[in-house]
């Protein structure tokens, strides 16, 4: 039987141990199915305990992806077998998205440093083990997104917390445009502070291997001294920085409808902007107005434990409904890529049925 991701102990000179942690399901993108969610959770529980652990590396077998997020083709799959029998369909449910958020809840709370070469496709699932890390690196060919509008979902893994800290409000418009984003908007947006080019990843591996660190910060000192900012940074364009003033415009509408009125008015000459524009406009109307409530709520909720909860809540009452089997049947199984969203409009959309995605039922196991 295949293994699909790989836990290599490196004993290291000073007697403490760098755990590797290599995904590998390269056909399938690297994307994170439940035994690979199980696994995951697993070891990392373990060794959150070890007094020998030095650092983590978590990286993937060579390809075009990182991690290009959950396997929600299987998940499908599962829920139609199941989506007679509610309590079963509740159980696929919580075993998938609840071990995964805590997981990526579980990796936060580790207090030594933990490495993630997110070189290639870093999306959903995968977006959320990247920032999850202390110290996520992104290469010239890291291609970043929070794709889950697009399929009758919303932005998880903790992006109740990364994307709604960012500046000026900017994560929301990826989280309602399912856009693609680069290392250098990465640097501009404050998601992560290291850059390394594709060829570096031995010399970070050797590095790990060699040095001896005595918590995460001292970690950070000793990364820093033979660190050096890497060409491409300044090579790439950062397509949000120069749309920032135009975005932050639309930004400032409160409410979907408002904003959607706007936004779905607005017009560029520029390729990108009507691409993400689109991609908007093709949207689940439901994940849209998920993102507005989410955002509004997370924002004034600091304690991180609590968010990935509110994220079980929502995903629980999510695979429950129509939009989210639809978006991936039509995206990603029969590839029509003409879901039939209900409701189909935003203007259809009434607060109290998405009020509702946020509170559990009383015998819901949702705490992390």
């Amino acid at each position: 039987m295949k293994e699909f991701i790989l836990f290599t102990e490196h004993k290291k000179s000073d007697q403490t141990i760098l755990l590797e942690v290599k995904l590998n399901n390269p056909k399938k993108l690297n994307a994170l199915n439940y035994e690979m969610i199980e696994s995951l959770n697993r070891e990392f529980s373990k060794w959150i305990h070890r007094e020998d652990l030095s650092a983590v590396f978590i990286h993937c077998v060579e390809g075009r992806a990182f991690c290009a997020g959950g396997d929600i083709v299987g998940l499908y799959h599962l829920i139609q077998e199941n989506k007679k029998h509610e309590e079963k369909l509740l159980s696929v449910v919580k075993d998938f998205f609840h071990k995964e958020y805590t997981t990526n809840y579980l990796l936060r709370q580790f207090n030594k440093p933990i490495v993630l070469w997110g070189d290639g496709i870093v999306m959903g699932g995968g977006m959320g083990l990247f920032m999850s890390a202390s110290h996520p690196v992104a290469t010239e060919n890291s291609l970043f997104a929070m794709p889950e509008v697009s399929i009758g979902f919303f932005p998880d893994v903790g992006a109740s917390y990364f994307l709604t800290r960012l500046r000026k409000d900017l994560g929301k418009y990826l989280a309602l445009t399912a856009c693609l984003w680069n290392a250098k908007t990465n640097q501009f947006l404050g998601l992560n502070k290291w850059f390394f080019e594709h060829k570096d990843k031995q010399k970070i591996f050797d590095f790990l291997k060699q040095k001896s660190f005595k918590d995460k910060k001292d970690f950070d000192v000793q990364l820093q001294s033979i660190y050096k900012t890497p060409d491409f940074l300044s090579q790439q364009s950062c397509w949000i920085q120069e749309f920032e003033k135009e975005i932050v415009k639309y930004l400032e509408f409160e409410d979907l409808k408002t904003f959607y009125d706007h936004f779905s008015q607005s017009d560029f000459s520029d390729k990108q902007w009507n691409k993400n524009l689109q991609n908007f406009l093709k949207a689940s109307p439901t994940s849209l107005a998920l993102v507005f409530e989410q955002f509004k709520r997370a924002k004034k909720q600091e304690d991180l434990k609590a968010l990935f909860e509110m994220e079980t809540i929502i995903a629980f009452r999510t695979c429950l409904k129509h939009d989210f089997s639809e978006g991936i049947r039509a995206l990603l199984v029969d590839k029509t890529k003409k879901p039939y969203w209900n409701p189909s409009h935003v203007h259809q959309i009434e607060f109290d049925q998405i009020n509702e995605y946020f509170i559990p039922q009383a015998d819901w196991d949702y705490k992390i």
